[in-house]
């Protein structure tokens, strides 16, 4: 299943393609065979997963990951963002080896506690979601927070991108 995935033999292929090298020998250290990681699988609401932009050790931008409308949101988004900033500061921040970064957070349905879901790269092969680039490479000051905020928002602007690769 893995060998005939399309997703699966880019990343292999491309998975080192925007890596910036400041040293050669770093260049030397990539390794030349992948190994395959499973996780164990988490049931997760997908309203409470966001994807999270670091950029020079900075939190910069924080958004929803799932691009539905959930009206809940709009009333908890403030709290959202409090334990997004606080569990990147505690537990992120200054603890990962690269400066420029991008993470995905879950938050439990009581908004109780954060998990870290994911590392990813920084850079336009992570899907940016409620921004840009150019939104994320130019942000200042305390994080950006986006999230769906009407159906309409959600109908018109982000259909999702991969819908014709999932299971019916």
């Amino acid at each position: 299943l893995l060998k005939s995935s399309d997703f699966v033999a880019h990343d292999l292929d491309h998975a080192f393609e925007d890596c910036n090298y400041e040293e050669e020998s770093l260049r030397r250290q990539r390794p030349d065979v992948f190994e395959l990681v499973l996780r164990k699988w988490y049931d997760v609401a997908p309203s409470m997963e966001f994807r999270c932009f670091v950029r020079n050790e900075e939190l910069v931008a924080i958004s929803q990951r799932d691009v539905n409308y959930y009206p809940f949101l709009v009333d908890v988004q403030e709290d959202l963002e409090t334990k997004i900033i606080q569990f990147f500061n505690t537990n992120i921040r200054n603890k990962f080896f690269n400066r420029d970064y991008v993470f995905d957070a879950y938050i439990t349905r009581n908004r109780e506690r954060v998990w870290l879901i994911d590392f990813n790269p920084f850079g336009p092969m992570t899907d940016s979601l409620l921004f840009t680039w150019e939104d994320i490479l130019t942000a200042t000051g305390p994080p950006i927070f986006r999230i769906i905020t009407s159906q309409s928002q959600a109908n018109q602007s982000l259909s999702q991108p991969f819908a014709t690769n999932r299971f019916p």
